[in-house]
């Protein structure tokens, strides 16, 4: 199946845009065809430009706060506002052009007879899977307004996990920034005059001056600094690039997962992320399976994500829940008590729930510990960095000054 991006005109005259996935671009015009669209425009996803496109939209939508219009879509609905009314009223709100026609195309969707769920899966750039599994739980239910608003808040406990690790890490990487800019600038302005002093006179170069004066010369050609920074730029590409196959990632998070500290915070923000989103797709009414695949999905770590499948197979083949994640060996005995107290209780989307809030407390001590730990430590990093300088520059003069005397 292919996805692919179209712009139409729709019965009342309004723009429609979105996504349709199918075979062929035939099939997939025919499909908009039978709803009452004038495609004027229809391109596939899959190209470079389509990807450009699409990261575009995900960043006007993130700058229009997704999470205030299901917020403000909730209340209306909750108020007994009919969802399309409700649509014209937020697309009325927002000043994003790209959201207004995502409103716009969900409005006429749903006027052709569609449910709301079903429209937004038009839209997959701005709506995660787990958010349209939420939402057909809701209709199903009768609970649309219920729906929404976990949805909101399900993005917003997302958001507030990646402002921790933010504000954790900000201070300590514009001090590693900053130092090595400090370095890049002393090495490259003056080590190079002290270059042709010590060919002149001939002075032994330990190996640090050596190296030293090397990285200086580079630093000091706009050629040198060009090819660097442009090796550079491919090392970072390559990598990201590499980081999308499973295999990688899997390596690189079992690297992390190796690494003291660190190891235990990124298991911690995946099973965090994990148990908020299961917790949140149970008590919106997914079914269990179902709830468990969405939940996976938005775990970020490899190595967790396939610990999570393995036990997602266990509890089809009729394992439960907490035999099938003490298997994991990825959970805390406190978190398996707990899952096992949830689910012969029947409350397992409220324990998940609190067990998430628990590991987003102990998350928050662990990234304290390690941005206060890590500012000394660039410190002394820094320090021991331009005493190898200024020695790798003092160590020569000395021994010219004394085969001068």
């Amino acid at each position: 199946m292919t996805t692919f991006e179209y712009r139409a005109y729709a019965g009342d005259g309004s723009i429609v845009r979105g996504c349709v996935r199918s075979e062929s671009a035939d099939e997939a015009l025919a499909s908009l065809r039978t709803r009452a669209l004038f495609v004027t425009s229809l391109r596939s996803a899959r190209t470079a430009a389509g990807r450009l496109r699409g990261l575009i939209r995900r960043a006007r939508v993130r700058r229009a706060d997704r999470q205030g219009h299901f917020r403000s879509l909730a209340t209306l609905v909750g108020a007994g506002v009919g969802i399309c009314a409700a649509l014209t009223a937020v697309a009325d709100e927002t000043k994003d052009e790209g959201l207004r026609e995502t409103l716009a195309s969900l409005r006429a969707e749903v006027e052709r007879g569609n449910s709301f769920a079903a429209a937004a899966e038009r839209h997959p750039e701005e709506f995660s899977e787990v958010t349209l599994a939420l939402l057909r739980a809701g209709e199903r239910r009768g609970a649309l307004d219920e729906a929404l608003a976990e949805a909101a808040a399900l993005d917003e406990r997302r958001r507030a996990m990646r402002r921790r690790f933010a504000v954790a890490l900000t201070y300590p990487a514009i001090v590693a920034v900053a130092s090595v800019g400090l370095l890049g600038f002393v090495v490259g302005s003056t080590l190079p005059a002290f270059a042709s002093l010590f060919t002149q006179l001939r002075v032994p170069l330990p190996i640090t001056t050596r190296a030293l004066l090397r990285i200086a010369l580079v630093l000091h050609d706009p050629r040198g600094l060009s090819a660097m920074l442009i090796g550079s730029l491919g090392l970072v590409l390559a990598t990201c690039a590499a980081a999308r196959h499973s295999a990688v990632r899997f390596a690189l998070d079992e690297v992390l997962r190796r690494v003291p500290v660190v190891g235990r915070i990124v298991t911690m923000a995946a099973v965090a992320r994990f148990a908020r989103t299961f917790g949140t797709l149970l008590r919106g009414g997914v079914a269990l399976p179902d709830a468990l695949t969405g939940a996976i999905d938005t775990v970020g770590n490899e190595h967790v994500r396939r610990a999570l499948q393995a036990a997602a197979a266990a509890i089809a083949r009729g394992d439960s829940v907490s035999q099938a994640f003490g298997a994991c060996r990825i959970f805390t005995p406190s978190f398996m008590q707990l899952t096992h107290a949830g689910e012969a209780s029947g409350s397992l989307d409220s324990m998940m729930l609190r067990l998430c809030t628990y590991y987003e407390d102990d998350l928050d001590a662990a990234l304290s510990v390690v941005s206060s730990s890590l500012e000394p430590l660039l410190i002394c990093l820094l320090g021991g960095a331009i005493a190898i300088v200024v020695g790798s520059v003092i160590v020569p003069l000395y021994s010219m000054i004394g085969s001068l005397r």
